[in-house]
């Protein structure tokens, strides 16, 4: 998703001619993300090819801010279908741990959040925190008992309220 969401975020910065990192001031508009997650797909998650994505008809978005937010949204729907893929009708889990890029877009971490209940998200602010899990899992297989002292810099992400 990181690559699909450079891509489109370079076409709505030049669309909007906004400077290059802009996106990262984009303050979440609760009005427009219900809206947003009741209307069909704009951003295509899967790129025609390595370096392309399908161009979008920007000019149906007022601003660069509900551009962006329309892409957080259906960035968002696409991860929750992924994840569902791999879940269990009837799944148990409780938490959920986002690491990597997407663990600092405030945007998608409260959309996450609100889309997932039940759930309570967390995001890291370890760039390995995906690495250290996994070498944990096998620390606690092969040395069961004798948990390692660790801090993958979690915190807690508050859910946007959205409309169910």
């Amino acid at each position: 998703m990181g690559h699909i969401h450079d891509i489109y975020t370079r076409q709505i910065t030049s669309f909007f001619k906004q400077e290059a990192g802009s996106y990262k001031r984009v303050q979440a508009d609760e009005h427009f993300l219900n809206k947003f997650l009741e209307e069909p797909l704009v951003f295509s998650r899967e790129p025609a090819d390595v370096n392309e994505c399908p161009p979008v008809d920007l000019s149906v978005f007022a601003s660069f801010e509900e551009a962006y937010q329309k892409l957080i949204v259906d960035l968002t729907l696409a991860g929750i279908r992924s994840l569902h893929l791999v879940i269990p009708a009837y799944d148990l889990t409780k938490r959920v741990y986002v690491t990597g890029g997407f663990a600092r877009n405030e945007l998608f971490m409260r959309l996450l959040a609100a889309l997932l209940p039940g759930k309570t998200v967390y995001a890291s602010e370890m760039d390995n925190a995906t690495a250290l899990g996994a070498a944990m899992v096998l620390w606690n297989k092969v040395f069961p008992g004798d948990e390692p002292e660790t801090d993958l810099g979690l915190r807690k992400i508050e859910p946007f309220k959205i409309n169910n």
